[in-house]
């Protein structure tokens, strides 16, 4: 089942607008609200936590859970300890950021908002996490507990401890790789008792970054962390897929490695351009990430706000020593979220209720769906240095093939399906060559190995060694792909995600031998006008021609 969360930072939000914002929110479809909890703004004095609202009236989380189980809503908690968020400090009081003694070898910054000169703060400082799993605690007996039968899920860190996970290696203002694992098992054992799923938020290659290296680091440091116990998501802050080849390729390669999918999706910020005003857009990244498998589709944020203590705003010598721009804290946060402040229509709301009509058309089916790979990509740690071509080549093979790759980063014999595949593995010092042996793989045997140079390896090399077949038309795009689920049955079903990413109209010609009659007599969803297509196949219906693409 697909069940879609709206982001509502209560802590932004006048008080009075939480009825009716919650009311609107639950009467667009939307079953859960996702919130962090800016440690900073309920901590009174050191030990002292308040979640009634004694001296900031919406830091009543006390009456905000009775207000989300008034309106049938689920609550999924982030409680940090580092939050991030765009709050000062990440949401940590002043006496923790304090707290370090910068004199010491092993104590890094985080890369979280405001930290600015202060001393640094490291992950693996024991009075930190002292201080932390208190507060966690506190969270866990007061506000979780209590709530259990409306707490879906409790998130632990963010994006890391403080939202460090994907940072340079080198960072100086970065916490230790072998920390991050440790503290965030330390902080979700807080809640091992408590009958709640609980999952960690990771990062995908940072954009901002020089592609080589984001990928080298996402590798190192971010691909260890979904070993971690419990359910793992990733954030979507990788660059608009709808036109981005970058954007779209990191989300390929990295996707299959997060079993909850995209756990928070952009739906109101606009640092980075115009085009996230445009509920096409939004849409466009909501259904791939409900293409490639999340569970959860996350609308971050779902609301509007603008009523934010003085206590979290970030300063201006914070954000500029963090390299922000300060304008883009100031007034309205998230302007192009679905709905507005107060429980009116936002710019995007159109987009939420199209996300909402084809997560009810898929949820009534009634069947399990499983994506449709065509191969495996299986990656050698060894040869983890071309991991940044690897991501350009499973978007290439989708894009010009029509062939759907899963990403394996393994060493084991046997790892892998039934399906074709690639391993890729290193020749010799990967510190002295770029020699490759890269193994052909049928029926999840090894059956033949050729020698590679690094450089030659791509979509092209892949396809010709594997000699596959696209099992689907081609589209008359090559901006335009698809993605298959298939039935976890033993019927014929399958539902394909068609995305054009063409400024043009593409005409989508299409058979299928076994397709669809659809759910309530609707099996044809055009969620564009922005490239999305969603053709649901049931009972042996042929499609010959769609235009409406965009």
């Amino acid at each position: 089942m697909i069940t879609i969360v709206g982001e509502y930072p209560y802590y932004r939000a006048r008080i009075t607008d939480w009825v009716v914002d919650l009311a609107r929110l639950h009467s667009e479809g939307i079953e859960a609200i996702s919130f962090y909890i800016p440690w900073r703004l309920h901590e009174r004095s050191s030990g002292d936590i308040d979640f009634t609202g004694a001296d900031v009236s919406n830091a009543n989380l006390d009456q905000f859970f009775d207000l989300l189980r008034n309106q049938g809503l689920k609550a999924v908690v982030k409680p940090g300890p580092f939050i991030h968020a765009e709050v000062r400090y990440g949401g940590l009081p002043d006496r923790i950021v304090h707290c370090s003694d910068s004199e010491k070898d092993y104590r890094f910054s985080s890369f979280g908002i405001g930290f600015g000169e202060d001393p640094p703060l490291s992950s693996v400082d024991s009075s930190f996490l002292t201080e932390a799993i208190t507060w966690l605690e506190i969270v866990r007996d007061r506000l979780v507990v209590p709530n259990l039968d409306i707490v879906a899920a409790v998130q632990i860190g963010n994006e890391g401890v403080f939202s460090d996970a994907a940072k340079p290696t080198d960072h100086p203002r970065r916490s230790p790789v072998s920390g991050i694992d440790q503290v965030l098992s330390t902080f979700s054992n807080v809640f091992a008792d408590v009958p709640v799923k609980r999952y960690i938020n990771l990062p995908l290659p940072d954009p901002s970054i020089a592609n080589h290296l984001a990928y080298d680091w996402w590798v190192t440091r971010v691909l260890p962390l979904t070993e971690v116990a419990g359910a793992k998501g990733y954030t979507a802050w990788a660059g608009p897929t709808s036109t981005s080849d970058e954007a779209l390729a990191r989300t390929l390669m990295a996707s299959p490695h997060f079993d909850m999918g995209c756990v928070e999706e952009n739906w109101g910020h606009v640092w980075d351009g115009s085009h996230y005003r445009s509920a096409d857009v939004l849409l466009h990244h909501s259904v791939l990430s409900l293409a490639l498998g999340s569970s959860t589709l996350s609308i971050y944020t779902a609301c509007t706000t603008n009523s934010m203590d003085s206590t979290l705003q970030p300063t201006t010598t914070d954000l500029l020593a963090e390299g922000m721009e300060p304008k883009a804290f100031t007034g309205v946060y998230c302007p192009a979220a679905p709905l507005a402040a107060g429980g009116k229509d936002g710019e995007t709301l159109d987009g939420l209720r199209r996300l909402v009509a084809l997560r009810d058309a898929i949820n009534e089916t009634g069947t399990r769906w499983s994506i449709c790979y065509d191969l495996d990509l299986i990656i050698d740690p060894g040869a983890a240095f071309i991991t940044w071509r690897v991501a350009g080549i499973v978007k290439d093979l989708l894009v010009r093939y029509g062939l759907h790759a899963r990403t394996i980063f393994s060493s084991a014999a046997e790892v892998g399906s039934s399906r074709p595949a690639v391993r890729v593995q290193t020749a010799g010092d990967p510190w002295e060559s770029d020699e490759l042996r890269v193994t052909v793989r049928r029926g999840g045997r090894d059956v033949e190995w050729i020698p590679m140079d690094a450089m030659q390896l791509d979509a092209e090399s892949i396809w010709r060694i594997l000699q596959l077949t696209p099992k689907l038309p081609s589209l008359d795009s090559n901006s335009s792909y698809r993605i298959r689920w298939v039935a976890g049955d033993d019927s014929d079903a399958c539902l394909d995600f068609i995305f054009n990413r063409a400024s043009e109209k593409v005409d989508v010609r299409y058979g299928i031998e076994s397709s669809s009659g659809g759910v309530g007599g609707k099996s044809l969803f055009t969620l564009g006008p922005y490239g999305v297509l969603v053709l649901l196949s049931m009972d042996g219906v042929r499609w010959e021609e769609i235009s409406d693409l965009r």
